[in-house]
């Protein structure tokens, strides 16, 4: 069994790193400016091990509410816990400041990640229609989750 990773705030010589990760995990990933903009303005979490990069959260806030923006795990790390640790890491933080909630957006097709979200305590309240689009033209709903803290 394999013991938990470290988890810190991400520094600016590792946002190369954590992008290459997000787009080996998405279809249709965000521009390096884009991404770079994100964790400048927010708060993102890594989790390393023997000072490899597993995974990372991203995560923006404006008075109240906090958004998850994306959580990647490197493919070979997947269903090892590490998203747990990192959204764990994230929660943890909001709930120590004036954040009321956590909000993220979902394909409603991650069931993975919807179990995470659920067993973390986050309640679908919300589906935005076709509002993902994959390769192949198929398009997917996302749900819209919230955590109460």
């Amino acid at each position: 069994m394999r013991h938990q990773p470290s988890i810190e705030k991400i520094a600016y010589c590792e946002y190369s790193l954590a992008y290459e990760i997000f787009c080996e995990t998405r279809q249709t990933p965000w521009s390096f400016s884009s991404f770079e903009s994100s964790v400048t303005s927010g708060l993102c979490y890594v989790a390393k091990e023997n000072k490899n990069m597993l995974g990372f959260v991203l995560s923006q806030s404006m008075y109240e509410t906090a958004e998850i923006l994306d959580i990647s795990v490197t493919q070979t790390r997947r269903r090892q816990g590490i998203g747990a640790c990192l959204l764990h890491a994230l929660i943890e933080h909001y709930a120590s400041t004036e954040a009321e909630s956590v909000l993220l957006e979902v394909d409603e097709n991650n069931k993975a990640a919807i179990g995470l979200y659920k067993q973390k305590g986050f309640k679908h309240i919300d589906t935005r229609a076709n509002y993902y689009q994959y390769q192949d033209g198929q398009r997917s709903s996302a749900w819209v989750m919230q955590l109460q803290l």
